[in-house]
Order: structure tokens, then sequence, then C-alpha cells
């Protein structure tokens, strides 16, 4: 069973690795390449959609996880009944969209880019239930190459479209030819590996209680997509496509983090669970080291980002871009609470109390609202900016209120680790600083592979800076590296 976990865990992660890869060198270079106007109706038409589509599934798919791993020879069953809700769900999910845009009264151009997002939505919906049969098979091998195979496709297709100057909407079927993939991936994998041949049943009994299981789930849900979204189709009825490209172009440059700490909290989960029920001390141990270990990330990355913003944007994206520098160097504070809250989110979630993490994330949310309607009229996209990193900040912050209730507080050195890293990433960050303009003399960062070298020394310069600054506070011993190669 360990064996199937690691090489689960290794699938899964390196695919997320590839793909946030593919997608981040897809996105850079459609910005550089349609200007921000078109880019922000791009990222626009897709937040749209990524916003509805919590309607699509609400909460079915850990239902169906679970629920199809405690009898694997329910799963087809189980998957029926919920591709029946689906139906349902997809169909009122897009026709809602549709009356919401229509309400908004956008341009033509935009209804058109967000009707066909819309299939992108309906698309990945039921890719998420053919993945989560196969989760339930503990078979996670087939999803990893539909993610990273799907997000190739779209990066082929887009680089061709790209080529030939297609517009908007010929790179949004770009995208949907990766979802197309991952849908008929998934659903080729279950009909050819285990002979599960997806049907429409209606179970009454079993359709009661899968909504009953479902209900948490899709609040919870609800409550991520709406605080993950909501601010970009808020500028766009504000401010505009041009606004949205500028505040898209920094939200991507942090988002492209996330697979870290997401990787991490999928170790941490587990463990967690598991000593809150038979070890309590190594749950603390635990839970610090996951802290620390975050931190030691987190900061480090939010401190060169902030130090590199400038030269990265305008030099990678063009000089249009130029107002996405003050956002992205805001989120780069944010992205430090947002890495810091996936442990506290995992020991509430691990020791029952999922309720507090639901409800810290629907008070994140309404704040960040309110924080947006206030702020964007008043500073624009840098408002939105601020709303993000005062919402990751509360979120983590009221999560960590209850961790006393779990665990004893952490202790004097655990703190005292925690400064050093944060002095150590500030450090660093000074240095970077520094060195841009005295790197400036040797290497002028004129074109995009030049500014790729430039960045990449800059960069380099900056881990082994802060490498050693590790080695002098000792902060990563022997034995710890020893324990997490173990552990993975």
């Amino acid at each position: 069973m360990s064996s199937n976990i690691a090489k689960n865990t290794i699938f899964l992660t390196s695919a997320s690795v590839a793909q946030k890869i593919f997608s981040f060198i897809y996105f850079t270079l459609l910005a550089r390449f349609i200007g921000v106007e078109n880019t922000g109706l791009y990222i626009t038409a897709l937040s749209f959609s990524s916003l509805f589509s919590v309607l699509t599934d609400l909460g079915l798919n850990p239902v169906l996880i679970r629920e199809g791993a405690k009898d694997n020879q329910n799963i087809a069953k189980v998957l029926g009944n919920i591709l029946t809700i689906k139906l349902f769900l997809v169909a009122a999910a897009y026709g809602v969209l549709n009356l919401v845009v229509y309400l908004m009264g956008y341009g033509a151009d935009l209804k058109e880019l967000i009707l066909i997002s819309g299939l992108i939505m309906v698309l990945d919906s039921f890719s998420l239930s053919f993945y989560g049969a196969l989760r339930s098979l503990q078979n996670l091998r087939f999803e990893s190459i539909g993610v990273a195979g799907g997000q190739l496709m779209t990066v082929i297709v887009g680089f061709i479209v790209l080529y030939f100057k297609g517009g908007v909407m010929i790179l949004l079927l770009a995208l949907a030819s990766g979802s197309l993939f991952n849908a008929l991936w998934g659903l080729s994998a279950l009909i050819r590996r285990y002979h599960i041949w997806p049907r429409f049943f209606f179970t009454p009994a079993l359709l009661k209680r899968i909504i009953y299981y479902a209900a948490p789930f899709a609040l919870a849900g609800i409550f991520v997509k709406v605080y993950s979204y909501v601010d970009v189709v808020m500028l766009s009825k504000m401010l505009g496509s041009q606004a949205v490209g500028w505040y898209g172009v920094a939200a991507k440059i942090t988002f492209a983090f996330q697979f870290i700490p997401m990787a991490f909290a999928a170790s941490l989960y587990p463990a967690m669970s598991n000593f809150f029920v038979y070890d309590k001390d190594r749950l603390k141990m635990t839970f610090e080291k996951g802290m620390l270990y975050l931190a030691m990330l987190a900061l480090p990355i939010g401190a060169g980002l902030i130090a590199i913003a400038g030269i990265f944007v305008t030099n990678v994206y063009g000089a249009s871009y130029q107002s996405s520098v003050l956002p992205l160097q805001i989120m780069a504070g944010s992205l430090i609470f947002s890495f810091l809250g996936f442990p506290i989110g995992s020991l509430l979630n691990a020791c029952h109390r999922q309720n507090i993490q639901t409800s810290a994330m629907g008070a994140t949310m309404v704040i960040n609202i309110v924080m947006n309607l206030i702020l964007i009229p008043w500073i624009g996209i840098i408002g939105s900016a601020i709303a993000a990193l005062v919402g990751n900040f509360l979120l983590m912050l009221i999560g960590f209120f209850w961790v006393p209730k779990i665990i004893t507080m952490p202790d004097r050195i655990f703190w005292l680790n925690i400064l050093k890293v944060l002095l150590s990433s500030a450090i660093m960050g000074l240095l970077v600083w520094i060195a841009q303009p005295v790197l400036l003399k040797y290497l002028q960062p004129q074109g995009l592979a030049k500014s790729i070298a430039y960045l990449g020394i800059l960069i380099l310069f900056g881990v082994v800076m802060y490498a050693c600054m590790l080695w002098v506070w000792k902060l990563v011993s022997k034995k710890d590296l020893i324990l997490i190669f173990r552990r993975n």
C-alpha cells in the first residue's frame, strides 16, 4: 500500500510540476504577443467559467473518491448517479453563466469568449469525475498523464495559433483541445483499464446520500472559487480588460508557485490524521516542521519576486505590462501567507476542525469582496492586490488562532528559526536588488534570450546567498534531510 501511495504521489507531483511549467511558458508567450487588452479578455473569459465551474460539481468529486474507495465494486454505480446529477448541474451552470453575462452588459466579443470558456468548463467537469473514479481505485498514473498531456496539447495548438496570429477566440479553442483530451483520456482509461463504462443511474437512496455527503464540500468549494476569481470579474466590470491584463500577469506569476505548498499538504494531511489519533507529540512536531520548511521556501520566493519584479515583468512580458510590477510585489507578500496557510489548514482538517477552516474561508471571501468593492474604484488593480494580501493573511491568522486548541503552541526555538528565515530572505532580497545595476554593466537584458540569462544569473545569485545564510544559521540538519527523503 505504501509503495502505491508513493508512486501515486510521484506521478501526480511530477505531472503538476510539468503542467505548471507548460502553463506558465504558454501564458507568458501569449501575454507577450497578443497584448494587454487581449490578454485581459482571455483572462476574464476563463475567470468567469472558473467561477461558475463550482456549480458543475458542488462537492460531488470528493464523495465519489471516498465512496468508491470504500467499495471498488460499487464505483460504476456511484459514478453513474453522480453523472446523472452532473447533467442537470452542467446545464444549470451554463445557463446561469449565460444569464449573468447578459445581465452584466458586456460587449459582444467578450460574451462570445465567455460562452466558449463555458464549454471548457463543461469538459473539465466530466474530466474531474472520470479522474475521481480513477483516484478511488488508487491509480493516479492516468490522471498524471492526462494533466501533463492536456496542457502540452494546449501549448502545441496555442503555439500554432500564435504563429499564425490567430485571435483570442482561437486561443480559447486551443485550450478547449486540451480539455477535450483530458475528458477522452480519463474516459478511455476507465474503459480500457477497469472496464467501467460510464452509464447514467438513478438510484434515489444513493442519490440522497451522495447529496447529503457533498453539501459541506460544496460550501467550501464555493468559497474557494469565489475568493479565487471574483477579483478578476470585478476588475473587468469596473476597469475593463486592460486592467485585467495587468492584474492577470501578476496573479499568474504568483500562482505558478502554488504547487509547492499543495505537494507539502498532500504529504502532511494523512500523516497528521494518523498522529492526531496515535501520537500527539509527533503531530506537534510535524506541524512545526511543515510551517518551518514552507517558510524556508515562501519567504525567499516572496523576497526574490519583490526584488526582481520590475526587470522580470518589463523584460519577459514587455514594457506595456509595467503597471503589473507593483501588484506583483504586493502579491509576492500574499504568496507567503498563502504558503503558511497550508499546514494550518491541513492540521484543522486532519483533526476534525474542517468546519473552522470552511468558516474562515467564508469570512475571508466576504472581506475580500468588500475590500475589492472599496479599493478598486480608489486605487485600481493595486486595490485588488492589497485585498488578496489581506485575505490570505486573515485566512492564515484565523486558522492559527485554533492551533493551540489542538496542540501546544510552538516554543521559542521555533519562532527564533522563523525569524532567522525572515532575516535571511530579507538580506537575500536586498542583495539581489543591489546586484541588478552591477550586473547591467556586463549584461544588458535586451531581447528575450538575454533577459532570461540576466534573470537566471540574478536568481542563481540569490539562491546561493540564501543557501549560505541557511548554512550559517544551521536551519537544516542532515537528520532532517534524511527524514524528508525517507518519507518521500
